[in-house]
């Protein structure tokens, strides 16, 4: 797996087919359905995400990382996935400055967000 730039956007898809496979291999409409439900979900939880990392709450950013992680992990959304453990494991740490995590997150859940858009 290449290993993905923090200040770059990913130069792979933002979701992993075979993830997404794995969960149903033999139905694409459920696949699909699959990521346009998560969109949503995934401009939430981004948000909240953002609001956690922006006043440095370490408490709720590893809470909401964790949250995140697990479901972008879920639909095969990779890089998402890491950045969060990246975030969950610095929020470990109270003297992390988390805002600097806001940038790439927000450039991460775009591309997953693009991605599900050209689904439709």
């Amino acid at each position: 797996m290449n290993e993905i730039s923090e200040n770059q956007p990913s130069t792979t898809s933002p979701i992993d087919p075979e993830a997404l496979l794995s969960v149903y291999p033999n139905d694409e409409s459920k696949r699909i359905k699959l990521l346009t439900r998560f969109g949503p979900q995934l401009k939430q939880l981004e948000q909240q995400v953002q609001n956690a990392l922006a006043v440095n709450d370490h408490k709720q950013g590893r809470f909401l990382a964790h949250k995140l992680k697990s479901s972008s992990k879920g639909i095969g959304a990779m890089a998402l996935s890491d950045l969060c453990l990246k975030i969950e494991m610095a929020a470990k740490d109270n003297a992390n400055d988390l805002s600097q995590f806001r940038s790439l997150l927000k450039d991460r859940s775009t591309e997953v967000l693009d991605y599900i858009r050209q689904l439709k």
